[in-house]
């Protein structure tokens, strides 16, 4: 059985699972070919999975029975009379055809077998393409479905608007005035501990040792920040959100699609330390017209996986990503950016225009002369 590259990974792994099963019964189990007298290799058996779930049987040629999905965007074929064998395996003259889209001759996928393909792997086929399961996919992968012709269903809930500049600035906590330090203690009574600043500060320090803190004197307590006070009766102490002064990362990866080694854009993600990631978007390379070009000069096609998409493959000397525009991805890049990290993207001051300019030139030193002076 061959299945193009276009094909649905389920449908693929449906195969390859129910052939692993097959060969481990051994050589009966998936090298019988179909019969038609028989009840267990019975060919009508791949083709009664899609007549219960409701598809249509047609006869578009004389010599070719088909049965049409219910939505008419797929369909099986099965050729009647003499194949050569050859051309069943190196063509789409297969006895078996299964195809979805609104032309046979332009599908937008297909998966062909032989005229000796044992039932069982055929009817494991059947069974998933026609189940009426969803099946996952990324929305904004549009290369693993084909637009408009897909019912979407959102699973996870659309996430909440990314904050403004204003919003993160409402959310940051007031500044407050510095105390003053508390007036020198009285002579003969023992230094008052109260909260090193600098260790107060630093938070990141997890340093346990015994060196004396350079706020207090020598011989005060090597732990100088004192327990907090409890809190009053009826008071709580509210955490300001962590976007608000917290060292925040922007990270950029690669976003894959459902082929190996096959990127289709830029996944931006905000990393709180304490939190974990707290905020990603897809920025698509369709969508900003990265390889717009590359793909018009090379005339690829719009549904197929090569399409605003790069492979890890390439030539020696050359990126995978040869070809690609990234003026769009930068401008949202930048405005990302803008939201969670204001001011942090600043263009650089162009370079001063090397020009000329008037110097006045030394004067000689005055010549020694060969005598000494007096």
């Amino acid at each position: 059985m061959c299945f193009n590259d276009s094909t649905p990974t389920e449908f693929v792994t449906a195969f390859t699972t129910a052939l692993a099963d097959a060969y481990e019964q051994g050589p009966d189990a998936y090298l019988t070919r179909p019969v038609a007298d028989s009840a267990e290799h019975n060919p009508f058996h791949a083709v009664a999975v899609l007549v219960n779930r409701g598809w249509q049987l047609d006869r578009p040629e004389p010599d070719t029975f088909a049965v049409k999905a219910p939505d008419g965007l797929a369909a099986l074929h099965f050729t009647t009379g003499h194949l050569a064998p050859e051309d069943e395996i190196t063509t789409r003259a297969a006895r078996w055809e299964i195809w979805a889209g609104t032309s046979l001759d332009r599908p937008f996928w297909y998966a062909t077998a032989s005229t000796d393909t044992p039932v069982a792997l055929l009817k494991a086929v059947t069974e998933c393409v026609s189940d009426p399961a969803p099946l996952p996919r990324w929305r904004q992968d549009t290369h693993s479905y084909v637009e408009g012709m897909a019912q979407l269903t959102s699973i996870v809930p659309p996430s909440p608007p990314a904050p403004t500049p204003l919003d993160v600035k409402r959310a940051s906590p007031p500044a407050t005035r510095p105390r003053s330090p508390p007036p020198a203690s009285r002579a003969g009574a023992p230094p008052v501990a109260r909260p090193c600043p600098i260790r107060a500060a630093d938070t990141s320090s997890t340093s346990t040792g015994d060196a004396a803190c350079p706020c207090m004197p020598p011989s005060s307590s090597p732990n100088c920040a004192s327990p907090s006070p409890p809190a009053r009766s009826g008071a709580t102490r509210t955490t300001p959100p962590p976007v608000a002064g917290a060292p925040l990362r922007l990270r950029i990866d690669f976003s894959r699609t459902i082929h190996a080694d096959t990127y289709g854009g830029l996944r931006l993600a905000v990393v709180h330390p304490d939190r974990g990631e707290i905020d990603a978007v897809v920025l698509d390379f369709v969508d900003h017209g990265t390889f717009h070009r590359r793909d018009e000069a090379r005339n690829t096609m719009v549904n197929s996986k090569h399409y605003g998409t790069f492979a890890t493959y390439r030539r020696p000397g050359r990126q995978p990503w040869e070809g690609a525009v990234t003026t769009g991805l930068r401008d949202a890049i930048e405005q990302y950016a803008a939201v969670w990290f204001p001011g942090a993207w600043v263009e650089p001051a162009p370079p001063r225009t090397a020009g000329r300019t008037a110097h006045r030139t030394p004067a000689l030193p005055a010549a020694r002369t060969g005598g000494r002076a007096r």
